[in-house]
Parts: C-alpha cells; structure tokens; sequence
C-alpha cells in the first residue's frame, strides 16, 4: 500500500505539468488555432488542444470542457450561430507574461476569450484561459 501510494504522489505533480514553448510567438500560434476550432463549434477541440500547455490540473480542466460544453447550446440559442473569431490584442505586462484576446461572434452577440501565458523555466505555457459573454472585458 506504501509503494502505490508514494507512485501516485510521484506522479500526480507530472499529471498538473504544462509542455512548454520555446518562443512566446508559438503559443500564440496555438491559441490562435484553438480559436479557429471554438469558432467552428468545436469547443472541446480548442480546449483540448492547449490541453498539453495548460498548467491547470487535469480534473480541473476536465471540469472546465464539461461546463463549456453544457454552456454551448445555450448560448447558440441566445447568441446564435458562431460566425467566426477575431484576434483582438496581445498584452505584455513584462517579459514573462502576456495576455491574448480575442472575439468569438456569433450572430446576437460575442465573448472574450483571453488566455494569459507565463515565460518560466519550461518555456512559455498557458497559465489560464477564460470566455465570457461581458464583451466590455475586450477593452
């Protein structure tokens, strides 16, 4: 029992690591494909694709798929079909740590999505990534 135990211990901080970037142009590229994915209606495509660059725990991020997915069809109905994504700002708050935004619409209306990357020892990863139906977060 001693021997399972101290396994899944090692283990379990490996589950929560985040592949890294060597440019922090990359994982922009990245972000930029998960956006071309959301907007097509594949959500669960876009989230699972940044997947392996997210510092967020496995649980967690499962978690966050099955509440976008469960958010998806209210939202066509409310907002309606997406109609595209549009690429907004990329922000620098210092040398390690930049903010992407962009615009998914649809034909009512648009959410933010923002993901924010962090330059550590790794490389560039993507340390958290929301979406929100508040379209005055774009400013």
């Amino acid at each position: 029992m001693r021997l399972l135990l101290c396994f899944v211990l090692l283990i379990m901080p490996v589950a929560t690591m985040a592949d890294g970037f060597k440019s922090q142009e990359e994982a922009v590229a990245l972000t930029e494909r998960a956006m071309k994915l959301a907007a097509e209606g594949n959500i669960r495509g876009g989230l699972e694709l940044i997947r392996p660059y997210s510092v967020v725990p496995t649980a967690e991020f499962d978690s966050m798929i099955g509440q976008a997915e469960l958010q998806r069809p209210v939202m066509d109905n409310r907002f309606g079909k997406s109609i595209g994504y549009e690429f907004v700002s990329k922000k620098s708050a210092s040398p390690s740590l930049a903010r992407i935004t962009y615009l998914q619409k649809f034909d009512r209306h648009a959410t933010v999505w923002t993901f924010t990357l962090y330059n550590g020892s790794e490389g560039w990863v993507i340390n958290s990534f929301q979406f929100v139906d508040a379209i005055s977060t774009a400013f």
